[in-house]
């Protein structure tokens, strides 16, 4: 059986070492100005004082359906934002499975010294479903980061349903924590839910972009945000309550695989 692969638009933006002002350092074929000028616009997160720096998935305006971002500083001091046009498409094909696009990142972003229009298409074969097992042991990863306390987890799940902002604060800095406790909410939702919800891994009080859940380090929050406390295991700000999510929990309180097949039916 052949394996369906998607072709994907990309392009970098950043300094360089002849430009200390960031500027676009190269691009695929297939990019228009106008979606460079888009995700530049509302996609721009910092880079994090990580190996792999900061990641985010963000939803486009017009130009672009949504936008993966990686924003790295280069051993030379350098910011270089990696920006990946992602049609919905593929994010639907994709269900959810962050752990199959987070392969997309660099472990050190590419430096150019003079704009390069020859980048080829990034190729992403689709994922595999997400078996129940692996929707379990995410389930089962998010409780171990709450606290085991389903009450959270439930006004976390209904603070997405809600469409309500979201910030993690205090959480460890390492990109696979983070997009395991990520992984670990969409595995809440019906597989077809899962490609709408929108992050970044790194944000500080001056990142104007419009993401759902945000990792945060600041202390300023809209008073419409809800707020998860990592270390604290407690929740502020704008809580609310959902039909939906209060039967998750109800499902959860008694066995992760019942959610799995839960959320599995209301896609069948």
């Amino acid at each position: 059986m052949s394996t369906v692969t998607y072709a994907l638009e990309h392009f970098y933006y950043g300094q360089s070492p002849d430009h200390p002002e960031p500027q676009l350092l190269a691009k695929s074929q297939g990019v228009e100005s106008e979606q460079v000028d888009e995700a530049i616009e509302s996609a721009l997160i910092p880079p994090a004082d990580t190996p792999t720096g900061a990641w985010g998935l963000i939803r486009g305006k017009h130009a672009n359906p949504f936008v993966m971002v990686q924003a790295q500083t280069t051993p030379a001091n350098h910011t270089v934002w990696h920006f990946i046009i992602m049609p919905s498409d593929v994010l639907r094909a994709v269900g959810g499975n962050l752990k199959a696009i987070v392969s997309l990142t660099e472990s050190q972003v590419p430096t150019f010294s003079k704009l390069s229009t020859k980048l080829q298409q990034l190729l992403l074969d689709h994922p595999p479903i997400i078996s129940s097992d692996e929707q379990i042991d995410d389930i089962l990863e998010l409780m171990n980061y709450t606290h085991n306390q389903i009450d959270i987890i439930e006004s976390l799940l209904a603070g997405i349903v809600q469409g309500v902002p979201m910030v993690v604060q205090g959480a460890p800095t390492d990109l696979a924590t983070r997009v395991q406790f990520l992984q670990g909410l969409l595995a809440l939702l019906p597989p077809s839910a899962r490609f709408g919800v929108t992050f970044a891994t790194h944000t500080l009080e001056s990142t104007k972009i419009d993401a759902q859940i945000r990792f945060y380090g600041g202390e300023k929050l809209s008073r419409q945000t809800l707020v998860y406390a990592w270390q604290k295991g407690k929740l502020g700000g704008n809580v609310v309550a959902d039909n939906y999510s209060h039967f998750v929990a109800s499902q959860l309180r008694l066995d992760a695989e019942l959610v799995s097949q839960q959320t599995r039916n209301l896609t069948a």
